[in-house]
């Protein structure tokens, strides 16, 4: 216990980078039969953590303004100052590594194949075989909200004015474009964007619908229930051919395969964040997490009452079984079988609580 918060220890005595009840000075702690922690402070009150397997620590002083995880659970932060860092899942994420300083805060997009990091444009960016940042600031017009890599240096991507195509070998690109010599697809402000497993179907949001894409194929808008989709967030499903799941803003969880939406599942709150494992879908937000079984369509709910921290999110992936939910300035960590309903029933309940001074 410490004058901020309680740290956790592994069971060989060595100090983690996790922090439970951060800025609460702790006096004294008591674990009941079910797992519980209680908590007295000096001048807070009594608290409860329901679940030390719900944990959380935090990642920088500084708020984060952009993460990412690239596909092998490595994740890249980059915080309002301007500072890019990386934190590795073989240290649990415990071990922050600055990669450059003085960049300007700003979307990520990471190219696996080619192991490069963008920040914002596709000019600026961190090479991690050479280990050097590369800045080219003379070229301002591709500059990205989101993009995707659809081939070996090709990408398409959204910005405030248009959605486009770019090449860093050559201008051959087989998505159909309104206008082939400026790469542009649509002139129209575009925002989120995300492709199939097979990178042959793009779906780009753009300020007045959802349109979908196939290649050499003229592109056509997708509605729900005669109504423009509202995204907050989408993503692939690498297992399932064709069908990428969206998160809408009226509280729809939409599966849509080749351009059709197929299925709907109504969900508790809208969310930021998405990602998928086996079975199960993730949603994250600030009220909590969501999970959803495919096959039952069974919901629940994880939030503050089982240790959630209300945060803003920020990125979510899945790595060995664990839900890495990066927020503001913290990483909230809860294993996927975690189960929020208490099942055993208190023989006791603490109505008020009264203070008396002990001369």
């Amino acid at each position: 216990m410490t004058k901020d918060g309680i740290r956790i220890f592994d069971i060989n005595g060595k100090m983690t980078n996790e922090n439970v009840l951060q800025g609460i000075s702790t006096s004294s702690l008591f674990k009941d039969h079910e797992g519980n922690i209680w908590v007295s402070s000096l001048n807070q009150g009594l608290f409860i953590i329901p679940n030390l397997s719900f944990q959380n620590f935090k990642l920088t002083d500084n708020t984060i303004a952009k993460s990412m995880f690239d596909t092998e659970g490595n994740l890249f932060i980059l915080n309002n100052k301007g500072s890019l860092y990386h934190l590795s899942p073989k240290d649990n994420f415990s071990k922050t590594k600055e990669l450059a300083k003085n960049l300007e805060p700003a979307p990520l997009f990471f190219d696996q194949e080619e192991q490069m990091l963008f920040i914002g444009n596709f000019t600026t960016y961190y090479d991690c075989k050479e280990k050097e940042l590369i800045r080219d600031e003379k070229d301002d017009k591709i500059r990205f909200k989101e993009a995707i890599s659809i081939d070996k240096g090709k990408y398409i991507f959204t910005n405030y004015t248009s959605a486009r195509c770019f090449s860093r070998y050559e201008k051959s690109i087989s998505f159909f474009q309104e206008d082939y010599a400026n790469s542009v697809i649509r002139r129209y402000r575009s925002k989120n964007i995300v492709t199939t497993n097979d990178k042959n179907n793009v779906y780009i949001e753009y300020i007045d619908g959802l349109f979908y894409y196939a290649k050499q194929k003229k592109p056509r808008l997708v509605k729900w229930e005669e109504q423009d989709i509202l995204v907050a967030e989408m993503i692939e499903d690498t297992e399932e051919e064709n069908v990428v799941w969206i998160i809408s803003k009226t509280k729809d969880l939409l599966k849509i395969k080749n351009g059709k939406v197929v299925d709907v599942i109504k969900i508790p709150f809208t969310a930021e964040e998405i990602a998928l494992h086996d079975n199960y879908i993730f949603l994250a937000s600030q009220y909590g997490i969501i999970r959803i079984d495919k096959d039952s369509r069974e919901i629940q709910v994880i939030d503050e009452t089982n240790g959630w921290i209300k945060s803003r999110v920020s990125s979510l992936k899945i790595i060995n079984g664990i839900c890495i939910i990066v927020g503001g300035k913290h990483i909230q960590k809860i294993p996927i079988t975690f189960n929020p309903i208490n099942k055993i029933v208190p023989k006791i309940y603490i109505t008020k609580i009264n203070e008396k001074a002990i001369e």
